[in-house]
């Protein structure tokens, strides 16, 4: 193992000053040195205390751990943690990502592979629970620090500091944090609604046997819009990496074989799947065919996998993480619509429709001749 020398901060408001105490009084072996908004009566900034929390950073670290105070930690978390860094100790790494983001989805198609980490693939970084190495901290500190005029969001301040030094941001594929339901100091609660891991339980990353696999680079990322419920691709420009473009799916799905009469042939067909009735009395048909066509996408993906047949594949959904981590896809993209108590019992009843649709694209993918399959 990578000799690791962690420190640790945690960043907060005077408003959430509780928060912080009692997780820093919870984890006495982190060392976490409370990091407070210098400037708490000024109009919000993330990054003045994100930036107060970084330079907490201890001389002699390898890595520095910057926690906000509104999050749950696995068990044994120092322990796990340190056993991840050292798989990856040359990366910046987000310990946790939304159920709706783009990166959760590629946290679920990893999951699935079966490899222990995802590449980050939004246009801010998850900053509920951030590793850096140190001389990353301490460029992220010299790049705010000299250019007073560089935003107010530390997620995107650090995400755009990480591209500019072509550092790629890596996500477990099982979260060592989780999300609390603590009000959002923003308001982001009330506009987003609910922002838990895709994959969080306390002893399942104690549990996951910690490697450098990783799922990276993929061509298209399928993702189902929170705003709207419209299953989108995103494209990665293929001459800058931390480039996406986004085009509906059923358009991309069009161009590799799935014209319209198509898709909505195999759609009423899953109707028919077990769970659909129910769940359609809360969900109408049309996102739960934006859902469905999310999922096919996902077996396209999948289908470009050289170990992805048929018999791969059923194990491979019965596995812990990806068990875990695809059902909360109805919850992260339908979080603004239903309330979550509601949306988890929909997640279950939907998980059939969910594989139909992996199985559908996999199946599909395998059977295209190369110049309409995927490359990369």
């Amino acid at each position: 193992m990578a000799d690791i020398r962690l420190s640790a901060s945690i960043m907060t408001h005077p408003r959430r000053m509780e928060s912080a105490t009692r997780l820093s009084e919870t984890y006495p072996e982190l060392g976490l040195r409370i990091a407070v908004d210098p400037e708490p009566e000024s109009p919000p900034s993330t990054l003045r205390t994100a930036l107060r929390a970084w330079q907490m950073i201890d001389p002699d670290a390898t890595h520095h751990l910057v926690l906000q105070d509104d999050v749950i930690l696995c068990d044994d978390f120092r322990s796990v943690l340190l056993d991840a860094i050292a798989t990856m100790p040359g990366h910046p790494l987000a310990l946790f990502a939304e159920w709706g983001s783009r990166t959760a989805h590629m946290m679920r198609l990893a999951a699935l592979r079966g490899a222990c980490w995802a590449e980050a693939a939004d246009t801010m970084v998850p900053a509920q629970a951030v590793v850096l190495p140190a001389a990353l901290a301490q460029g992220f500190i010299a790049r705010v620090t000299g250019d007073p005029d560089i935003g107010d969001d530390d997620a995107i301040v650090l995400a755009s500091y990480l591209e500019s030094v072509e550092a790629v941001l890596y996500v477990p594929t099982v979260s060592l944090v989780d999300h609390t339901t603590v009000p959002s100091l923003l308001g982001n609660d009330l506009v987003s609604g609910p922002r838990r891991s895709p994959c969080f339980t306390p002893g399942l990353a104690t549990a996951q046997p910690w490697t450098s696999s990783v799922l990276a680079g993929l061509p298209v990322v399928p993702y189902l819009s929170t705003l709207e419920g419209r299953s989108v691709c995103c494209l990665r420009d293929a001459r800058a990496r931390a480039e996406w473009s986004m085009v509906p799916a059923r358009d991309w799905l069009g161009d590799h074989g799935f014209p319209p009469s198509r898709l909505r042939a195999g759609f009423f067909a899953a109707c028919d799947l077990p769970g659909f009735a129910e769940a359609s009395e809360h969900i109408g048909q049309p996102l739960l065919y934006e859902l469905w066509i999310t999922m096919i996408v996902y077996g396209m993906v999948i289908g470009t996998w050289r170990e992805a047949s048929p018999a791969w594949l059923e194990q491979a959904i019965e596995r812990p993480a990806p068990a875990r981590s695809l059902p909360t896809i109805v919850v992260g993209a339908y979080r603004r619509l239903l309330p979550e108590r509601i949306l988890l019992d929909l997640s279950v009843q939907l998980t059939p429709l969910l594989r139909d649709g992996i199985r559908y694209g996999v199946t599909a993918s395998r059977a295209f001749p190369a110049s309409t399959a995927i490359s990369g």
